[in-house]
């Protein structure tokens, strides 16, 4: 099912309103959904062509409504902190480049480069700043212009790695590229070992601080075994474990 992030692609404003689904910052066409449902097999389709038309309807819009809240909650999952020391809820930047040239120059400068201009004019001089945004107009011009580019570029998709994507157009657009390295870099921070600490001094308070290592140790274990034991899913077979 293909989710777009509005301001990437905009093709659904001359769709009729009944071929998309739009969520908050997300949209994806009916289509999708339906050929979706479809892969799932021919249960899944002798089921759903039991309903009559308006059911059917119904249906394919609840799932386009789960799967766009899905992906705006698992967007908005960032393992970074602000300066103020609170959860980032930025949207994850585009930085590839078949990401970028769909991207129209005024959309990637108001959603990508707009808000980290002030950073980056700490570090690069304007001349350098002003050719970020015109090496993404260019790569935008180029994948409409130049078949060998829009060649290389349409091979990409999420799971192409940072760097072979940018080397499928290297040698050009250096700047942009510069900047989306830049993005990409997760800085080093004690997140995790804040939240480690804050759990070991829960279990360990001003009243517990005689508790020996290993009985410490059997606690978390004893609380890990309870949680994995929730998630076991039955499957029918009685192997002992989690027979009670």
């Amino acid at each position: 099912m293909n989710v777009v992030l509005l301001g990437t692609n905009d093709a659904f404003e001359a769709m009729q309103a009944s071929e998309f689904i739009v969520v908050d910052h997300w949209w994806v066409k009916i289509r999708d959904v339906s050929c979706h449902l479809r892969n799932q097999g021919s249960w899944a389709c002798d089921m759903f062509l039991g309903f009559d038309a308006i059911d059917q309807t119904l249906i394919l819009k609840e799932i386009a409504h789960f799967k766009l809240k899905l992906v705006q909650g698992i967007s908005a999952i960032q393992a970074k902190h602000n300066s103020n020391n609170e959860v980032v809820f930025d949207f994850t930047p585009p930085v590839m480049p078949f990401q970028l040239v769909e991207m129209a120059p005024c959309n990637f400068i108001d959603l990508v480069f707009d808000p980290y201009r002030s950073q980056l004019a700490k570090f690069w001089p304007d001349e350098k700043i002003n050719l970020v945004e015109r090496h993404q107009h260019e790569l935008f011009n180029v994948y409409k212009k130049e078949p060998s580019s829009k060649f290389f570029i349409d091979k990409q998709n999420h799971t192409t790695f940072l760097n072979m994507g940018w080397d499928d157009i290297k040698g050009h657009f250096e700047h942009l590229q510069m900047f989306c390295d830049g993005l990409t870099n997760a800085f080093a921070n004690t997140i995790s070992i804040e939240s480690d600490f804050s759990i070991l001094k829960w279990e360990k308070d001003d009243f517990r601080q005689s508790m020996m290592n290993l009985t410490l140790e059997g606690i978390f274990q004893a609380k890990q075994c309870h949680v994995v034991m929730g998630i076991l899913v039955p499957t029918g077979f009685d192997d002992g474990i989690g027979a009670q």
